[in-house]
């Protein structure tokens, strides 16, 4: 318990640590890196800080990669309390999540960090160079320059998702292109993607690497042409159950289930049309190894808010057999029916609640954000959303916990269309309540 006590208290600190902005440049994309914390604006040090960090923070502040992470106060000394440090991978979406020191006033001799970004993402990507529109040399535009991608960590997530933004079929391979003789061509060093976005520019992109680009072997792929499989449940004890099959190739057939996992699993029970997803912690259905060669795809990479399957990211099989258990989901029957609002200050906010299971329950703020407020907004009539508190805002709710993941697109009209996932016990508990604050009632 102590442990776990421990890693909330972390949770909340760095979910303070969110906010962050550049100031003393001349945009708002390069200046010294300031952060708020309590309320108030406080600045980070430049202890430990490199391009790595300076990569997160443009990529949380929409201004694409960074060109630099400079030292010194080069953009003038900052004010108020000191961050002693941050550390990052260089993967992370959000500051807060990389390691990150501890707050004081500032001692002597103590520089501020900043960081100049590109100021812009990624342009159009397209393929070059290629036989047909679905395969060729990966080339990105950024800021106006034509630019390829590094073969160097690029991989089957990064090539799905590349398919899936030229609207292409499942990726089939990756292929390597070396750069002709006397050839000057502009580098991407690295990209690294979880594989369920939607686009490239979502991923992690760096300009810069320690080594760079040996001989500019840039990354090429060859995708599907084909259009995206179908999708169906077999050998479930309900229609909300069963062992994933899809029909690419026009044949139907067995997905391996080496990368399958929660995200997945949402997309299914959302198109299915059955109810949140039933993490497999609580239960999953049994199931055996299987050596067979005939699986159609290899894997599927999804982020949660797509509506079918089809939309996720996705790497056709290659002729390995696969030695892992077949991709198979468990929704519950049950569906969320009734979403209220309570104890807030107005007809229009206050903490979620939603109907399910015949009883009332909250929902857990680990992936609430503004989009799924929105949708709440929308089912009562209650205009759009102007905030998605979390921490239990509007007091912590008591009874179950129902649903500890939302993942709503904005095109829903009920919570109910969005993908779900229920909450395991002891995951979350009622001080991470979810809340919403709405513009107020529509006018007839």
């Amino acid at each position: 318990e102590l442990a776990v006590s421990i890693c909330r208290s972390i949770e909340r600190k760095k979910s303070i640590l969110s906010q962050v902005r550049l100031a003393g440049g001349s945009g708002p994309c390069e200046g010294r890196v300031e952060l708020l914390y309590n309320q108030t604006w406080g600045w980070l040090s430049d202890e430990k800080w490199g391009r790595l960090g300076a990569d997160v923070i443009c990529r949380q502040l929409g201004c694409g990669p960074s060109m630099a992470a400079v030292k010194g106060d080069h953009f003038g000394p900052g004010s108020g309390h000191v961050l002693g440090k941050g550390m990052c991978n260089g993967r992370e979406q959000d500051f807060s999540q990389c390691i990150l020191g501890a707050w004081k006033e500032r001692e002597e001799n103590q520089k501020s960090a900043g960081v100049i970004c590109l100021a812009s993402g990624f342009g159009n990507v397209r393929l070059v160079n290629g036989s047909a529109l679905c395969n060729g040399t990966v080339e990105v535009t950024l800021s106006g320059s034509s630019r390829r991608v590094c073969i160097w960590d690029f991989a089957s997530r990064e090539a799905a998702v590349t398919c899936r933004q030229m609207g292409c079929g499942p990726l089939m391979k990756i292929q390597e292109n070396l750069v002709g003789a006397g050839a000057e061509v502009q580098m991407v060093e690295k990209i690294h993607c979880s594989g369920g976005e939607a686009e490239l520019s979502k991923c992690s992109v760096s300009l810069w690497r320690e080594e760079p680009c040996f001989l500019g072997v840039s990354a090429g792929v060859v995708c599907a042409q084909s259009s995206p499989p179908e999708m169906r449940l077999v050998g479930g004890s309900s229609v909300c159950s069963g062992k994933v099959q899809v029909n690419y190739g026009g044949r139907w057939g067995p997905v391996c289930a080496d990368e399958w996992g929660t995200l997945e699993e949402v997309v299914v029970c959302r198109q299915v049309g059955c109810g949140p997803a039933i993490d497999t912690a609580q239960g999953k259905m049994p199931s055996h190894p299987s050596r067979s060669s005939h699986h159609v795809l290899e894997s599927i990479y999804c982020n949660g808010h797509e509506s079918q399957l089809s939309q996720c990211g996705s790497v056709a099989q290659t002729g390995k057999n696969c030695h892992v258990p077949q991709a198979e989901v468990l929704c519950s029957q049950s569906v969320i029916s009734k979403v209220a609002l309570v104890n807030g200050t107005t007809a229009c906010s206050g903490r979620v609640e939603v109907y399910y299971k015949e009883k009332w329950g909250t929902v857990c703020d680990k992936n609430w954000d503004l989009t799924d407020a929105n949708v709440v907004c929308k089912e009562l009539g209650c205009g759009t959303a102007i905030e998605a508190p979390k921490a239990a805002h509007f007091s912590p709710g008591d009874g179950p916990i129902w649903l500890e993941k939302v993942f709503c697109n904005g095109s829903e009209t009920r919570l109910s269309e969005c993908g779900a996932v229920t909450s395991r016990r002891g995951v979350c508990d009622h001080s991470q309540d979810a809340s919403v604050i709405c513009t107020g009632p529509e006018q007839p």
